[in-house]
């Protein structure tokens, strides 16, 4: 069995590093053991005379090597829990800036801390990158006992800190955050230096702590959890920074005008439909409607453009953007729901035209507009750091993005303990109706045997669906989604009771660790039911991955229905061809063998965003050289 793989560039030069690898394993597990009979006190001591020299700038591998043994002894003290061999070699391929896959389950956040030490030991800080706010949280508050007993400093940052708090936690040793955080801290500090450009830093000694910048002057080392979330997924979507301005009269007018007018416009015969874009266009004779319905005179002047686009807009969120789904609103604000991970995005609003739109459908009467002032993209963000590398479970099918946008190579970690994870055979329903009254029956019987039961759906809607099933039949459970996220760690505190049921959607997926009890274990363990295939392969994997984990018990199954969300972001030839087949078949489960339908689903969407994200990076690219060649700062840019 393997212990390290490279996924690519497998050549052998790359064998002597491994060996490398191998070889100061060993040595750290044996200089580890030397320091069980070290106080604190000493331990402490060890750790500092290290910082000296890291800081210095002296260290070599024999320095890397007591790093590691120190941060191992560390972890043993403060949690009983000391790094195997497969997580620090781990550690070392991430030190040495590669992309590591390691099974869900398999350590990943005790991992991180080894080389995130080595970086804290040079005082020139570390940032340890998470995919949600949650494991931000989490991950500052199993460390900072871990990292306090070794003399090194720990921060994090969470949506609502001030600036104050901000820069108190950057300037920490190690900080952890979401890059959504640390890139708009980042487009705001621009904003503040672009805007005095003859400061200097002793000037900042005297300013307000609001107009003083919160990072660091270097952006030093990152380390990636959940990688492929945080580089690739979240690589699609620019991180812009919006201001306020007063309203366009004309242009809410417009588009309530084009609210009220859409009814009029038939699908096919006016407009076509896009599903894989979310994207509606107007055919000539939906333009020729367009322009002869009568008019709002308080639409004022404007171009035939802008109200082609309102109306285009307007169609757009009739048909494929939904709340519960797409969006929540919450205490009159539309929070947008992000489809990688099931949580909201606080502060988060569409561009062009798409916010207005979806404002006038949900009847909003209070409209605040923004415009954009800066705006940079996950690549460009990663590019400011010295060090980068990253860790995640679901890797190897994008190692060639891993390397082609970040220059990331990818290797794999072995399990330490065989799998003991099944497979239940998949069933297919023609009707959600049906797979929902499957769902119920499976559930009803894991639930009589005291096994936990752990829902997967990709949606708010679909997860508030179930949970009206379960509840039908008098079955308890536990209901977590981006409507009660506030709820989440105590939700996942009790998911591995025995009897337990949870629905959740993506947030129980990445980095979710449910502690699955005694009694479950010895039963089976915990039972995954993934109510809809997801529009990626490794959004599924993730979810699959909460059970049976370091060689525990635990299963998974997945129920599906030709009317599952899945369908209905593929173009309507796809769409039609799949209900024609299961129409025509008899009964209401269909056969195992018509799986092949929603695995080709699933490629076509996963190709599409493979597109998408390559057509972001060519853009990122192309924009960062033209703004090069005129001297300016590449991050920072307007509409």
């Amino acid at each position: 069995m393997f212990i390290v793989r490279n996924i690519l560039n497998n050549s052998p030069h790359r064998i002597p590093r491994q060996l490398t690898w191998l070889k100061e394993c060993n040595e750290i597990l044996r200089s580890a053991q030397k320091l069980r009979g070290l106080s604190d006190s000493e331990l402490k001591s060890e750790s500092l005379k290290l910082k000296q020299i890291f800081a210095e700038q002296r260290a070599g591998s024999r320095e890397v090597v007591q790093a590691f043994a120190i941060m191992r002894e560390a972890a043993r003290r403060v949690h009983q829990q000391e790094h195997y061999f497969n997580q620090l070699l781990a550690g070392r391929a991430l030190l040495d800036g590669y992309i590591i896959e390691m099974q869900t389950g398999e350590g990943k956040t005790l991992t991180a801390l080894l080389p995130a030490y080595v970086h804290a030991l040079s005082g020139r800080g570390c940032h340890v990158i998470t995919a949600n706010e949650y494991l931000a949280v989490r991950d500052q508050q199993f460390s900072m006992p871990i990292f306090n007993l070794l003399g090194i400093s720990v921060g994090v940052i969470r949506n609502q800190d001030n600036r104050d708090a901000r820069r108190v936690a950057y300037s920490r040793d190690v900080t952890y955050a979401t890059e959504k955080e640390i890139g708009f801290d980042y487009l705001k500090d621009r904003l503040l230096i672009e805007s005095e450009p003859d400061r200097t830093s002793s000037d900042e000694i005297y300013l307000e702590a609001v107009d003083r910048p919160v990072h660091r002057a270097e952006m030093n080392a990152a380390i990636i959890d959940e990688a492929d979330s945080v580089l690739i997924d979240q690589a699609r979507m620019p991180l812009i920074i919006a201001e306020a301005i007063p309203a366009d009269a004309g242009e809410v007018e417009r588009y309530r005008w084009c609210r009220e007018t859409l009814p009029a416009f038939e699908p096919e015969k006016d407009y076509t439909l896009d599903p894989q874009s979310r994207r509606v266009q107007l055919k000539p004779e939906g333009r020729s409607k367009l322009v002869l319905e009568q008019k709002s005179e308080e639409m004022g002047g404007y171009r035939w453009h802008d109200l082609q686009v309102a109306m285009e807009n307007s169609l757009t969120t009739s048909h494929f953007f939904r709340k519960d789904r797409d969006y929540l609103i919450v205490n009159d604000q539309i929070e947008i729901i992000d489809q990688n991970t099931g949580r909201v995005m606080p502060g988060r609003k569409w561009q062009r035209g798409l916010q207005l739109a979806i404002e006038m459908k949900e009847e909003f009467t209070e409209i605040e507009q923004t415009c954009t002032t800066a705006q940079t993209t996950v690549q460009l963000l990663a590019q400011k750091y010295r060090f980068l590398c990253g860790m995640t479970g679901t890797a190897t099918s994008i190692a060639k993005e891993f390397e082609q946008y970040y220059k990331l190579e990818t290797v794999q970690i072995a399990t330490r303990l065989s799998s003991k994870r099944k497979e239940v055979k998949t069933k297919l329903f023609k009707t959600r109706a049906e797979k929902y009254n499957e769902i119920q029956k499976v559930v009803q019987e894991l639930v009589e045997q005291k096994r936990a039961v752990l829902i997967g759906s990709p949606t708010v809607q679909s997860s508030l669906e179930l949970a009206a099933v379960l509840e039908a039949a008098g079955i308890e459970f536990e209901l977590l989604n981006a409507a009660n996220h506030e709820l989440e760690a105590e939700i996942i505190s009790q998911a591995g009771q025995p009897g337990q049921v949870t629905i959740a959607t993506n947030m129980a997926g990445r980095g979710t660790d449910i502690r699955v009890d005694y009694e479950v274990l010895s039963r089976g363990g915990l039972h995954v039911i993934l109510s809809e295939m997801h529009f990626s392969n490794r959004i599924d994997r993730q979810l699959i991955g909460r059970t049976a984990r370091q060689g525990e018990p635990g299963s998974y199954q997945f129920l599906l229905s030709f009317e599952d969300e899945l369908f209905e972001q593929l173009p309507n030839e796809f769409q039609k061809n799949a209900q024609n087949y299961s129409q025509s078949l008899k009964g209401s489960e269909v056969p195992s063998r018509a799986i092949h339908w929603f695995r080709s689903a699933q490629h076509i969407l996963e190709r599409e965003h493979r597109q998408s994200r390559m057509q972001m990076f060519q853009h990122s690219k192309k924009l960062q050289q033209q703004l090069e060649s005129l001297g300016l700062i590449p991050e920072f840019l307007t509409d």
